[in-house]
């Protein structure tokens, strides 16, 4: 059995689910944590992502369990109030607080979208940045129907723009920064920023053979989280 605060389950599924871009995936309970591999429906993100199993209160190796519809689980769980059991027994999935319980049928790992091994990227850019710093930004944007990322790196600093009607700039310090890389990315980057809360990473590749993939990676005590994000194709 595992025993686990519910908030921190639902903040790393929250990270996971981008929006509501994921919907099958496969938890696999092994000897590290809670690991996930999975992709968006729109195939052009890859996330690897732990809860690590000094997260939980209480945890044993289950293995793999098949989530048909990851927004209702996590939909689930937020009913329950403080600290949940997980369960698997034979074909259910069980999920417990105190006398009130949830069973639901799961999903032979068969039946999952199998998910493509991440490229073997070199990332010769990098830059850091406060979850906080990009708030306003990402909300004022927003107000666009329609639009996508510009980022661009220079000595020291990342700035990030947008295309759409309303255009906003926010230019951030980043010590680590070199500077020469521009990509765009779609929509789908909103949701990814917007489920981070904590310091982020943003791992990127100056090449342009390599066709600027980003990766945004947010480590903290409870996970790690890695998410490769393919750019905006020019037609140009």
């Amino acid at each position: 059995m595992l025993k686990i605060e519910k908030q921190k389950l639902v903040n790393f599924l929250d990270k996971i689910k981008m929006g509501n871009n994921v919907i099958e995936v496969l938890f696999n309970f092994t000897g590290k944590g809670l690991e996930i591999n999975t992709i968006d429906k729109s195939k052009i993100a890859l996330i690897k992502a732990i809860l690590k199993k000094e997260s939980f209160k209480e945890y044993e190796e289950i293995g793999e369990i098949g989530i048909q519809n990851l927004q209702e689980i996590i939909a689930i769980l937020k009913s329950f109030n403080n600290e949940i059991n997980i369960q698997k027994k034979e074909n259910l999935l069980v999920i417990s607080e105190n006398k009130y319980k949830l069973e639901t049928e799961l999903v032979s790992s068969e039946f999952i979208e199998t998910v493509p091994e991440a490229p073997n990227l070199n990332f010769n850019e990098k830059a850091e940045i406060n979850s906080n710093d990009i708030n306003l930004f990402i909300k004022n944007m927003s107000i666009n129907n329609m639009f996508s990322f510009n980022i661009e790196t220079i000595n020291k600093k990342i700035i990030l723009s947008n295309k759409g009607k309303y255009k906003f700039t926010n230019e951030i310090d980043s010590e680590m920064t070199i500077g020469g890389f521009k990509g765009s990315y779609g929509i789908l980057l909103k949701d990814i920023m917007l489920a981070f809360n904590d310091k982020i990473i943003f791992n990127m590749n100056k090449d342009e053979k390599e066709g600027y993939p980003l990766q945004i990676y947010e480590k903290t005590l409870d996970s790690v989280i890695s998410i490769i994000l393919a750019p905006i194709i020019s037609k140009e």
